[in-house]
């Protein structure tokens, strides 16, 4: 049996405050009774129970982090970018999950209900944030990542989706595709109306009007959209699909329906996430930092528990978000956080499944 306060009172002939006051280092313990203490502590093996001495204290060391599920792809950068800062802050991390499509505000009241957080973490792709929404208006310290199910008023880390709708299809404008599909998933998410947004103002900087032929959704049955495109009379030459999820069952089955990947059909994808399958051709795809937008987001909470603490990077300024005043410093002006928002910047990882050969695509012969 390990060693309690209780034991170490009892061997030493004095109280548990007594104890606790020598754990805690307070001044207001004699010199004598303190050797005394830590000497049995040291000759009982005892070891201090550190979560209970900080409650006793009223203090919070916790971190609450709320995830919809671990075994989406990105969840495990997203996770692994929080765990690099909030570890050095001195801090833990409490990670709870949830199922996707069921209500979570259960969870949320359980984990508010231990009284061991100081504030919280929180991703959601499928749900309304709107019970954490009046939590934080309450006062729960609150950073939501990675949302792309609404607008929201509290603080939040993401992505500029729009950005990115642009970026996917820009490139393959310049390897000459003129007929681009963009391909919508089954859950209609704000995120994806954005890509599509960047995708229309890419075509028509290029002089090009969207078709509304060209926009397709998916019902579940990526086959279903397939057919829809062989079905045109002039058919699509490539295709911006709004997540990879939605890229790679392209890839699975594109070939039953007579097309070859990128010879006759270019494919661009969104998120850079590790492919379910060994994919060929590699998937050309808009890199979401997911690794960075856990850091961002831990160091956006660390910021607003302690106005002392000094972020390791200017994520302002890194942001593209026109909500941000860039004159503020929101680590210091508690005042500027209930209306934070970060958009970081993505990138494009090209690979094989545009095809280089289709930089003369539609151009004249000779």
């Amino acid at each position: 049996m390990k060693p309690t306060i209780r034991d170490i009172a009892r061997l030493t002939g004095v109280s548990k405050s007594t104890v606790s006051r020598v754990l805690n280092n307070s001044t207001n313990v004699d010199p004598a009774t303190r050797e005394r203490v830590q000497r049995v502590m040291a000759e009982q093996g005892f070891v201090p129970d550190r979560m209970a001495m900080q409650l006793a204290r009223g203090e919070k060391r916790f971190i609450g982090m709320l995830l919809p599920t671990l075994t989406w792809s990105f969840m495990a950068d997203i996770l692994q970018g929080v765990a690099s800062i909030v570890e050095m802050s001195g801090r833990e991390i409490i990670l709870y999950t949830t199922t996707p499509f069921k209500d979570f505000s259960h969870v949320v009241d359980r984990v508010i209900a231990t009284n061991l957080i100081s504030g919280m973490l929180a991703s959601f792709h499928t749900q309304s944030p709107q019970h954490l929404i009046s939590l934080q208006q309450r006062g729960l310290p609150l950073v939501i990542i990675n949302m792309p199910a609404a607008r929201l008023s509290v603080p939040w880390v993401s992505v500029d989706n729009r950005a990115g709708g642009m970026l996917a299809t820009q490139h393959l404008l310049k390897l000459g595709h003129k007929r681009i599909a963009f391909l919508f998933p089954a859950t209609d998410l704000p995120c994806f109306h954005d890509r599509y947004e960047g995708y229309c103002l890419a075509l028509r900087e290029a002089g090009l009007e969207p078709d509304p032929a060209l926009v397709l959704y998916d019902d579940g049955s990526v086959s279903k959209c397939l057919q829809e495109m062989r079905a045109m009379s002039e058919k699509p030459t490539a295709i911006f699909s709004s997540h990879d999820h939605l890229a790679y069952s392209i890839l699975a089955i594109v070939e039953r329906f007579g097309w070859r990947v990128p010879d006759d059909l270019a494919i661009v994808g969104f998120d850079d996430m590790i492919p379910p399958f060994p994919a060929q051709p590699a998937l050309t795809t808009v890199r979401q930092p997911f690794y960075e937008i856990g850091q961002c987001a831990a160091e956006m909470l660390l910021s607003m528990l302690d106005p002392r603490y000094a972020p390791s990077r200017n994520w302002w300024e890194l942001s593209v978000s026109p909500a941000l005043d860039q004159s503020a410093t929101p680590h210091h002006d508690e005042q500027t956080w209930p209306s934070l928002h970060i958009q970081l910047p993505v990138t494009l990882s090209v690979r094989d499944s545009c095809g280089a050969s289709h930089s003369t695509l539609n151009q004249p012969a000779g």
